[in-house]
């Protein structure tokens, strides 16, 4: 998966980097106080680059992920359920459907983007770094001008989230060209996640509801101690300009 592909490059090269320092962190120490100065030097030389490419591969990485995804920290993993429930439920189905609508092509079925619903179990997160969470956002369907469809898919590189486009079809005849194809949203989180919680209820996913852009499910009712389950939901606004 290229996506994958992708945010793992940047792994690689901090996991390289980071090798690299233990290892210049461990000689320099080893040597500074037995070794020739010019020797201790050099050595101090190659620790200091060695942590100045650590911060460098740090510092493209947290941009990468300032650019293109939410905030999601699971190392405590209920807070980090309640920020993925806030991005499911309020943030990421107006974000798409302004987005689309504003890319320069006449968007055809907003209200066919159903976001599922986040998981209700904590535990059911992936501690894989490179495991990201999954969003389909289902067929998506614009109407253009061949340059503008074509304009339109560069456009999803600046889109505030990471999107990959699949199964494009295209159909109709220019300037009037219909093009379809499927979109989903992957979201890596900054940290692996933390340790499992104690569970008192079973958990069960909520199933998606019928609201543009919004996944299903409520708050959980009853008594203290059953799953947890995602915030009550506000309707996604239309997209800009067609209110």
């Amino acid at each position: 998966m290229i996506v994958v592909v992708g945010v793992g490059m940047y792994f690689l090269l901090i996991t390289k980097a980071q090798k690299r320092l233990t290892s210049e962190t461990s000689r320099y120490n080893q040597y500074a106080q037995t070794g020739t100065p010019e020797y201790v030097n050099a050595q101090k030389a190659d620790f200091e680059r060695a942590l100045q490419e650590v911060a460098a591969q740090e510092a493209k990485l947290n941009a990468y992920y300032n650019a293109k995804m939410p905030y999601l920290d699971f190392r405590d993993r209920k807070q980090g359920m309640i920020a993925l429930w806030q991005e499911q439920s309020l943030n990421l189905g107006p974000l798409i459907v302004n987005w689309i609508a504003g890319s320069g092509v006449r968007f055809e079925n907003a209200n066919a983007i159903r976001i599922p619903a986040p998981p209700a179990n904590p535990n059911d997160l992936s501690s894989d770094p490179l495991a990201p969470i999954t969003i389909p956002l289902g067929r998506i369907r614009v109407t253009g001008s061949f340059n503008q469809i074509l304009a339109h898919f560069a456009k999803w590189n600046s889109c505030k989230r990471l999107v990959m486009i699949d199964n494009p079809s295209i159909s109709g005849t220019s300037p009037n060209l219909t093009c379809e194809y499927d979109a989903t949203v992957y979201i890596f989180p900054r940290y692996p996640a933390g340790p499992v919680v104690e569970m008192a209820g079973a958990s069960t996913s909520a199933g998606t509801m019928g609201v543009p852009g919004m996944p299903g499910g409520g708050m959980p009712t009853g008594g203290g101690g059953s799953a947890m389950g995602p915030p009550a939901q506000a309707p996604t606004p239309p997209p800009s300009g067609q209110r």
